[in-house]
């Protein structure tokens, strides 16, 4: 659009120029040099002015682009939040107690010291220190530490 405008400003501009060149009469007057200086530098000023007038146009232009992107941005932001100003129905559900989740036991740590072997294992966020084939209990039920073929130690769960 801005190339358009120019460019026809332009085309104006060369135009009136060629045109006051071609009605030249066939007698030679004497022309005051200030007059013509004149109209020129009123034309530089009008185009001058128009060049600035889009300039500043353009600019404020790209000011409410960028406002609107912006304003586009928040508003996903928002969304994503999910601080939206709609309006949201309660969902009529039931109240699910939660589950307290118990963590199985695992074995943290194998220590041997002295030629006694300790084992700790980690239970519920407790933590014991256990031999093998000691029996023990988290979150109501009964474990018992044993060592695999492989000799790596294992908790299973005992039932008495």
């Amino acid at each position: 659009m801005q190339k358009i405008i120019l460019t026809s400003l332009l085309v104006f501009f060369i135009g009136g120029q060629i045109a006051s060149a071609e009605v030249s009469p066939a007698t030679p007057e004497i022309k005051d040099a200030s007059v013509d200086g004149d109209n020129s530098n009123v034309q530089q000023d009008e185009f001058i002015k128009i060049m600035e007038d889009n300039l500043y146009f353009e600019k404020q232009k790209r000011q409410l682009v960028n406002e609107v992107a912006l304003e586009k941005l928040r508003s996903e932001l928002k969304k994503l939040r999910g601080t939206a100003t709609s309006p949201v129905m309660p969902a009529m559900t039931e109240t699910i107690a939660p589950r307290e989740v118990v963590s199985k036991p695992n074995v943290i740590l194998v220590s041997k010291i002295g030629g006694l072997t300790k084992v700790l294992v980690s239970a519920g966020g407790n933590k014991h220190y256990l031999s093998r084939g000691e029996h023990f209990s988290s979150g109501g039920k009964n474990y018992i530490l044993i060592m695999d073929s492989a000799g790596r130690y294992q908790v299973k769960e005992h039932q008495q």
